[in-house]
């Protein structure tokens, strides 16, 4: 079913879900669900606290849109016939500090070798 969410984002994918039907789907941090039509109950990945292993279930309605928290497996059962959309997070863009480093790379290169001459110089022997 074309929608205007998959028109305007190529990336954006749908599903229907029968009631009672789940499905667990691996998503990044950032991945959006937008709930088209029904409902579901939502368990992200679960979270650890002190030694236990918690996943808190969301319940959501028609129109209601989540943001994934984590990245990790989640879990969809539907509570009504259900019509799923999600759009994965955007890929991950490379830290300043990382772009700063690869640029520095050929610099940091050459003041070493400049170090190490100013440090060290050359001996000369005498003829």
């Amino acid at each position: 079913m074309q929608t205007a969410l998959s028109s305007a984002y190529p990336d954006f994918q749908l599903t229907d879900l029968p009631q009672g039907q789940s499905l667990s789907l691996y998503g990044e941090r950032g991945t959006v669900l937008h709930v088209l039509a029904g409902q579901i109950w939502l368990a992200e990945a679960p979270r650890l606290l002190a030694t236990t292993a918690f996943s808190v279930p969301q319940h959501l309605r028609r129109g209601s849109v989540y943001v994934l928290q984590t990245s990790g497996w989640f879990t969809v059962q539907a509570e009504q016939t259900t019509q799923l959309g999600w759009l994965a997070a955007p890929a991950k863009q490379p830290s300043v500090i990382a772009r700063a480093a690869t640029l520095a790379k050929p610099r940091m290169a050459a003041c070493a070798q400049w170090l190490r001459g100013a440090l060290m110089p050359q001996r000369r022997t005498r003829v």
